[in-house]
C-alpha cells in the first residue's frame, strides 16, 4: 500500500515510466521478517558485491510487507472496536443531557430515581419474610445518605404490615412530602431551574470522572491476554458493568444534591443616583488662553456699557486701543458693537 502511494506521488504528472525501490538490509522490516538478512549483509560487506536484484528477493520483501500491514490493520480494527464501546455509552449520556435541555419532566425523573433508591435499600436490608428480622437501622442509615432522614429515624409500625412493597410505598410517600417542602422552600418559579442545573452538573462531573477511569482501565486491559482471555471481550464486559455503576452514581448524586440544595436570594441592588451633568458653553476663543481672556473682557465691557438709544458712542481710538490691549480673537464679537465676529468686521 505504501509503495503504491509512493508510485502515485512520483508519477503524478501521468507520464509513462518505471519505478525502482531500494531497501536496506538494516531496515526494521528485514530484521523482523528476514532472519537471513544479517548473514547476507556480512557476505555483501566482505565480497563488496553489487545490490541484489532477484525475483525471489522481491517476493520475500512483498510477503514481509503484507504481514506488517496485516498486523497494523488488526491493531486499527481493535482500536475501532474499543472505541465503539465508548461511543455507544457516549450516545446514551448525551441523549439524557439533550432531554434535560429540551425541557423534559425533571421532577418525574428525580422521583423515579428516589423510588429506585428506596427499592434497592429495601431489597438489601429486608430480605427475610418476617418483618422482625429486617435490618431497619441499616435501611435508615442507607437512605439517610440520599434522603433528608435523621440517623435515628424510626420506621413506623404500620409501614411494616404490608411487607416490603408496603414499606417501599410508605417511604416513597414520605420522600414525596419532603420534596414538596423543598419546592415550597426554594419556590415554584425557581425549582425547575434548580432541578435542571443539578442534573446537568451531576451528569457532566460523573461522566468526566468515568472517562478518566476508563482510560486507565483500557491501558491495562491487554494484560488479560496472559490469562488466556480475550482483552476485547473482557473490556466490553467490564465496561458494561462500570457503565451501570455510573448510572447508579448519577441517579444517587442527583437525588442527594436536590434534597440538600440551598438557594440564596440576593436583594436587588439599589437604583443608581441620577447623573448630574454640568454643561458649560465653549467656543473657539476659549481654546487659547489669550483669546479667552480677551473674549471675557469684551463680554464684560458689553454687559457694563450696552449700546442703546441713549448710550454714548465710544471713541474709535479708545476702542481700538482697548481691542489692541485685550487682543480680541478672530471669532470673538467685534469691539464696535455691531454683533458681528471680529474677523467679519474690523478684523478684515
Amino acid at each position: 500500500r505504501i509503495d503504491n502511494q509512493l508510485r502515485g506521488r512520483a508519477g503524478r504528472q501521468g507520464d509513462p515510466g518505471s519505478s525502482r525501490f531500494f531497501i536496506s538490509l538494516e531496515d526494521d522490516l528485514m530484521k523482523i521478517f528476514g532472519p537471513a538478512a544479517d548473514r547476507i549483509g556480512r557476505l555483501m560487506t566482505s565480497l563488496e558485491v553489487e545490490p541484489i536484484e532477484h525475483p525471489w528477493v522481491a517476493r520475500s520483501i512483498a510477503s514481509a510487507q503484507k504481514k506488517v500491514e496485516g498486523m497494523h490493520f488488526d491493531a486499527r480494527k481493535h482500536v475501532v472496536e474499543y472505541d465503539d464501546v465508548m461511543n455507544k455509552q457516549r450516545q446514551i449520556v448525551y441523549e439524557e443531557r439533550r432531554k434535560i435541555l429540551e425541557g423534559a419532566d425533571a421532577r418525574g425523573n428525580i422521583m423515579g430515581y428516589v423510588r429506585e433508591i428506596i427499592q434497592k435499600g429495601v431489597d438489601q436490608h429486608c430480605q427475610s419474610r418476617h418483618a422482625e428480622n429486617w435490618d431497619l437501622e441499616g435501611l435508615v442509615k442507607y437512605l439517610s445518605a440520599y434522603l433528608p432522614l435523621a440517623p435515628g429515624t424510626q420506621v413506623p409500625d404500620e409501614a411494616l404490615q404490608n411487607g416490603p412493597e408496603g414499606l417501599v410505598e410508605n417511604l416513597f410517600a414520605s420522600a414525596s412530602e419532603a420534596y414538596d417542602r423543598k419546592v415550597e422552600e426554594v419556590g415554584t418559579d425557581l425549582m425547575p431551574m434548580v432541578e435542571r442545573d443539578v442534573m446537568l452538573r451531576t451528569i457532566d462531573w460523573q461522566w468526566m470522572e468515568y472517562l478518566t477511569q476508563m482510560e486507565h482501565f483500557r491501558e491495562g486491559i491487554g494484560l488479560r491476554a496472559y490469562g488466556q482471555r480475550d482483552p476485547l471481550v473482557e473490556y466490553k464486559n467490564e465496561a458494561f458493568e462500570m457503565f451501570n455503576e455510573l448510572r447508579d452514581r448519577i441517579e444517587a448524586s442527583i437525588v442527594a444534591n436536590v434534597y440538600r440544595v440551598q438557594v440564596q436570594r440576593n436583594a436587588p441592588p439599589p437604583p443608581a443616583p441620577p447623573l448630574v451633568r454640568q454643561m458649560t458653553e465653549s467656543g473657539p476663543g476659549e481654546v487659547d488662553g489669550s483669546n479667552g481672556a480677551g473674549r471675557k473682557a469684551t463680554q464684560q465691557q458689553r454687559r457694563a456699557a450696552p449700546l442703546g438709544a441713549g448710550a454714548m458712542a465710544v471713541p474709535a481710538g479708545a476702542a481700538a486701543s482697548a481691542a489692541a490691549q485685550h487682543k480680541i480673537g478672530r471669532n470673538d464679537p467685534c469691539w464696535c458693537g455691531s454683533g458681528k465676529k471680529y474677523k467679519r468686521c474690523h478684523g478684515r
